[in-house]
């Protein structure tokens, strides 16, 4: 999010200040994922870092039985919350290494829509969040949408993808997921409007609505 705000930024100060921030950070977020060891053991970031825990050692083992699934039900899948059908069926017993729970979801949330669902199922998915991104995109261009805000609403979105491949969907995530689709919809309503938005104040200038983000966004991080 932080790239498509220093591509979109017309402001040649604001585009280098943001290039001169976020540059460093990806650095630093590279090189904490090469040496991971840097941080203590009790710190919670290097869980974020590390990929040799056990916890995730556990979740590639059991990223590989769903893969193996898939080609028994290609097409419509094993049907939703049937994957304990396949994680019996493909059981690998490395996993018991690591982690010694029984297991009814893969923890990778695509690759669940993938086996359950299959192909179809996949493929439905993934036309949702393109047409997701391509609205927010038009919003943006429209000026329906700031960058900033535009870039806001990216970056939660990817956030919650990128959790996806490590953990099942919950009613909490779940429940955000689908009051943004239910925004992006209104942004597509929006969008045919967008030529007398023009003229009026656009979103973002009102005092009451920054008031109201600013209020929202320590809640929202909590």
């Amino acid at each position: 999010a932080g790239i498509v705000y220093v591509i979109f930024q017309k402001n040649r100060k604001i585009k280098l200040v943001s290039a001169a921030v976020l540059g460093p950070a990806a650095i630093v977020a590279v090189l904490l994922f090469t040496f991971p060891q840097v941080l203590p053991e009790s710190a919670g970031l290097r869980r974020l870092f590390s990929l040799k825990d056990t916890n995730t050692q556990a979740r590639l083992i059991q990223w590989q039985v769903a893969i193996n699934g898939v080609k028994d039900f290609p097409v419509l899948g094993a049907g939703p919350n049937n994957y304990y059908f396949i994680s019996n069926k493909y059981y690998n017993p490395e996993i018991w290494k690591y982690d010694r729970e029984w297991f009814d979801k893969p923890h990778n949330y695509q690759l669940e829509i993938l086996v359950t669902n299959g192909i179809l199922g996949f493929a439905a998915y993934l036309g949702v969040i393109f047409a997701a991104l391509w609205v927010l995109y038009k919003a943006f261009r429209a000026q329906v949408l700031g960058l900033l805000e535009a870039c806001l609403l990216l970056a939660g979105f990817f956030a919650y993808q990128i959790q996806n491949f490590f953990v099942f969907d919950t009613v909490s995530a779940a429940l955000a997921f689908y009051v943004f689709l239910g925004f992006v919809g209104f942004l597509w309503s929006e969008l045919k409007e967008a030529p007398q938005l023009k003229t009026k104040s656009l979103p973002g200038k009102n005092g009451l609505a920054q008031a109201a983000v600013w209020v929202g966004l320590p809640l929202m991080l909590y």
